[in-house]
């Protein structure tokens, strides 16, 4: 291969070469009831980290009709109550169009709740937005609060597991960069008493 073409084929890779890393970093709130009635949150970990991604890692199966999507993650959040107690679950982060933002607005992320387990039994949800659907996953939404329901019912419960997904999409113009980027997001889980 002569030096020409070595050059070529470097600068097709340098095209290609789009390093993305999204950090989302998340947090719990104490609940504003933890005098009279504690309950604790938790997450199996804090921080997402989808690492390098460069366009040819992005399969034809991310790809949205508006950007691309680096896949989805899961954490694991529990909460735990000293007595039965009625709650709701609230997500407070930086919001664009319904669904969280990351922090530069280049982005956004979205959270579902699925596979729920409080106090041994299967959950369903309902959203302060959407009364009257019970819906075994549910985005939730930016400050729209998730109430587990047993039965349909909402019930005190003393613990709930919860696996939430988490899937960060781009817009495909961002593809096309050449320069390497980072990308991150924050927010908060908060415990909301009934």
């Amino acid at each position: 291969m002569n030096t020409g073409e070595l050059k070529k084929n470097i600068g097709r890779r340098k095209l290609l070469c789009l390093l993305v890393i999204f950090i989302l970093n998340l947090t719990v709130a104490l609940p504003s009831f933890a005098a009279a009635q504690p309950c604790t949150i938790s997450l199996s970990q804090t921080q997402i980290d989808y690492g390098r991604v460069s366009p040819a890692d992005v399969s034809r199966q991310r790809h949205t009709h508006d950007g691309f999507s680096l896949g989805k993650q899961m954490i694991v959040l529990n909460v735990v109550c000293a007595e039965p107690t009625r709650f709701g679950i609230v997500f407070r982060g930086t919001v664009e169009n319904k669904g969280f933002a990351t922090e530069n607005g280049q982005g956004t992320f979205s959270l579902v709740l699925t596979q729920a387990q409080a106090d041994g039994q299967a959950v369903s949800w309902n959203r302060t937005d959407d009364i009257g659907r019970n819906n075994q996953r549910i985005l939730l939404a930016p400050d729209v609060e998730a109430r587990p329901l047993l039965a349909g019912q909402s019930v005190p419960i003393s613990r709930l597991t919860v696996l939430v997904e988490i899937e960060t999409k781009f817009p495909a113009a961002q593809a096309r960069v050449v320069s390497d980027l980072t990308f991150s997001g924050r927010g908060q889980f908060q415990i909301v008493p009934l």
